[in-house]
Parts: C-alpha cells; structure tokens; sequence
C-alpha cells in the first residue's frame, strides 16, 4: 500500500501512525518532495470526485486561484493548473 500526502498533514499523520501501530507495510510518499504524475492523479480521478483530491483549504490551492473556478465543470482545466504549478 502506498501513502500520498504531505507530512506536516495531521490526517496523513494519523494514517501514517494507524498503519505502523497496527504493522501494517506502506510506502509514503510526500509529494511536497516526490512531484505527483500528471497520470497517477487522472488515474485517482476514475475512482474519486475531483473535490476529494484538492485540499481546498490549503495555502497552495489558494495561492493558484483554483478556489475561483468550479471543480464540477473546469475539472481537467484545474488539474492542468495544479499539475503544472505543484
């Protein structure tokens, strides 16, 4: 299983921290560090809303303009943005 997330995350952490204290084996990977494939994302977004991927409350989300435009209707425009500036 593998992780993605960033560490300062307390979700992530608490996931982080749920799967070692029940030794269950992962990867981690802090896409702070490790930029995410442009693929891997659209891949997510087959099996998830794209308002679930964004963390819309986040300096980077609001920095790019990306709470200005609508996720249900300019999904891949948004993407592009993110992808491309992340």
């Amino acid at each position: 299983m593998t992780i993605y997330g960033i560490k300062t995350c307390s979700t992530v952490g608490k996931a982080r921290k749920f799967m070692k204290e029940n030794s269950i084996e992962f990867d981690f990977v802090d896409y702070k560090i490790e930029s995410m494939d442009e693929t891997k994302i659209r891949e997510w977004l087959t099996q998830i809303d794209i308002k679930v991927l964004f963390n819309n409350k986040g300096k980077k989300y609001r920095d790019l303009g990306l709470k200005e435009l609508n996720l249900d209707d300019e999904g891949n425009r948004v993407l592009d943005i993110y992808t491309h500036k992340l």
